[in-house]
């Protein structure tokens, strides 16, 4: 992730087992903005979605994720409007200033990957203040 986590905010991940939605062994609570997905059996774990959580700061500080990639191969920044790719951004929409903005679920496109797993599909739950 290309990120800036403020010091004093909540920033953690998580990677969910798509069809469990239970969190995958070692992917709980984590705070690091890069870590290998390779180590992750897919034919264990054939789909996974990523969770994040986040919460504003004192003094109003606030983390901000730019781009998401995936092992080098993909990498989604938000310079443009996303949903002429297939992303859909529920009760919300997308600024020109490169951020989306939404009070309900933002859903990627499907993303197909060569390293081990074979789509990612992002969903974002974001409250309170953007």
């Amino acid at each position: 992730m290309d990120a800036t986590i403020e010091p004093s905010s909540v920033f953690e991940w998580q990677l969910l087992d798509a069809q469990t939605m239970m969190p995958i062994p070692g992917f709980e609570r984590m705070t690091h903005t890069q870590v290998d997905l390779g180590v992750i059996d897919w034919k264990e774990y054939p789909s996974a979605r990523l969770q994040i959580h986040m919460v504003e700061g004192s003094g109003g500080s606030v983390s901000e994720i730019r781009s998401i990639s995936f092992d080098g191969h993909l990498m989604k920044t938000f310079d443009n409007d996303p949903t002429g790719d297939g992303w859909d951004i529920q009760s919300g929409s997308w600024q020109s200033s490169g951020v989306i903005t939404s009070s309900g679920t933002v859903t990627s496109e499907v993303f197909h990957l060569r390293s081990g797993f074979s789509s990612v599909k992002t969903s974002n739950i974001v409250t309170g203040p953007v």
